[in-house]
């Protein structure tokens, strides 16, 4: 595809044919299956300062509803004239996170901001996130937004993954790269017993050894830290409301990113930020099969409401539309995390 079709790359028809979504809008009680709109006055909210967006990477249609969700919190950027003739105040700035960029890259995504030379593709090591994610980068910068290479460096990652955690202690102690770093030492244990529980899921003991999966599980909690701090970093120097897109494994449950973020405002790193329930969103996009999908009537929509295992799973599901091929991909990836 050329650089142009990559900028646009988003068929989303807005119709509740691709997709559906259910709010949960009281803790403990049935979810609420709502349209966009509803979701869009809810993420529009004066005191929003975080959303946090959960795919499956594979899933073109959360990927859109991603570009639609960041086209209507950057609407309007300026001071508007009402309809009264007053001047509206200005909105707050919402800047976009991804965890599809790592913090090495962010020079050289501040100069694709300043730049009308660099093409978007060239953020991306894979051409497939430029594909997924080049739409909703290209869009931000034309709204003038901040961009956020939230993600750890994969060679810090790959560093835990094959020595453990206290390798960065290393790095920390002789003064490398620690801007590219969460606070060192990080919690490289799940800080929740219910993450732990799923991570236990990923990796079972009868497929690795303890010593290998504690290292696994340590590079998946520098993920998750690198990408709280990251967002709690640039809200704290610059005030801005954070878009933030991700794999949903990472904020499922409110767990993963959330845990790290709450632990980060018990330190004296975080102690002047602000993290309360009415400032932040999580939503999470779950494919379905086209077949299932076009199944489902709306009393079928209704009985999932009360499904045990959603009631707590995000403050937004969206169900979407997937065909056959592409739903095997994503349900691959997801369990594969």
């Amino acid at each position: 595809k050329s650089e142009e079709q990559i900028e646009s790359n988003s068929s989303l028809k807005n119709s509740m044919s691709e997709f559906r979504i259910l709010e949960r809008q009281k803790e403990n009680e049935p979810l609420t299956l709502v349209d966009f709109a509803a979701m869009e006055a809810d993420l529009c909210g004066p005191k929003l300062k975080f959303i946090f967006f959960g795919e499956t990477h594979t899933d073109s249609v959360a990927q859109d509803l991603e570009i639609l969700t960041y086209k209507k919190l950057t609407e309007q950027s300026s001071r508007n004239i009402n309809n009264f003739g007053f001047f509206q105040p200005k909105r707050k700035r919402w800047a976009l996170a991804l965890e599809f960029l790592s913090r090495d890259k962010q020079d050289f995504v501040n100069q694709y901001l300043k730049s009308t030379e660099i093409p978007v593709s060239s953020l991306f090591l894979e051409y497939t996130d430029a594909l997924r994610y080049g739409p909703i980068t290209a869009l931000a910068k034309e709204r003038g937004s901040a961009i956020i290479a939230a993600n750890a460096s994969k060679r810090f990652v790959t560093y835990v993954s094959h020595y453990g955690p206290d390798v960065l202690n290393k790095i920390a102690q002789k003064g490398e790269d620690t801007d590219l770093l969460p606070p060192i030492p990080y919690p490289s244990k799940p800080l929740s017993a219910a993450y732990a529980q799923r991570l236990l899921t990923v990796w079972p003991d009868n497929q690795v050894n303890n010593q290998r999966r504690n290292n696994l599980i340590a590079s998946q909690c520098l993920w998750d830290a690198t990408m709280a701090h990251s967002v709690l970093r640039h809200q704290q120097n610059t005030g801005d409301a954070i878009f933030l897109v991700c794999g949903r494994f990472h904020i499922e449950y409110f767990l993963g990113i959330i845990d790290h973020i709450e632990h980060l405002l018990q330190t004296p790193f975080g102690q002047a930020l602000s993290f309360e329930r009415q400032e932040f969103r999580v939503i999470v996009a779950i494919p379905l099969p086209a077949e299932q999908f076009d199944q489902c009537e709306n009393e079928h929509w209704n009985t999932m409401r009360h499904h045990p295992l959603l009631q707590s799973l995000a403050d937004f599901i969206l169900f979407t539309r997937q065909e056959n091929q592409a739903f095997h991909a994503a349900e691959e990836e997801h369990t594969t995390k």
